[in-house]
């Protein structure tokens, strides 16, 4: 299993493959973890693990390539300790959405995935062993997928 930093690397090279690093793509990036964000939300209410697992490491994948985009850095640590109420995955999504906060964004990943007993690492890698041989083309500063 690749480390957070190793899948960094290989999700940057891949989305420069795919003309993704560009700043003026930031804002479909964004939307696209709206995206993942609420569909993570929603395996969250139907307690669906694999779509859980599949939702943060598509978090992961985009929050790396934002922050490309953005010249920002992101922390690889815990941020935080995740708490025994629902009311705190409000929090910590809403945390990773705002634009202010994208250093700790990965943190606030990682305190989800603690709260739900799962390993960020592990969700990271499968979402890169799903994306990594994906052919496509960028278009309007998305990659869209050949079918």
């Amino acid at each position: 299993m690749k480390t957070l930093q190793e899948l960094q690397v290989l999700i940057l090279q891949w989305a420069k493959e795919k003309d993704l690093l560009k700043l003026e793509n930031a804002p479909k990036q964004r939307l696209k973890l709206l995206e993942e964000v609420g569909e993570t939300a929603g395996a969250i209410l139907k307690n669906n693990t694999d779509d859980i697992k599949d939702g943060i490491g598509d978090m992961f994948v985009v929050l790396v390539i934002l922050a490309e985009q953005l010249s920002e850095e992101i922390l690889f640590e815990t941020y935080g300790v995740a708490k025994d109420n629902d009311e705190d995955f409000v929090f910590l999504f809403d945390n990773i959405l705002n634009s202010n906060r994208l250093y700790f964004s990965l943190a606030y990943l990682n305190d989800i995935c603690t709260k739900l007993n799962l390993d960020l690492t592990e969700c990271a890698n499968l979402a890169w062993n799903e994306i990594k041989d994906r052919k496509g083309n960028t278009i309007n500063g998305t990659f869209i997928k050949n079918s």
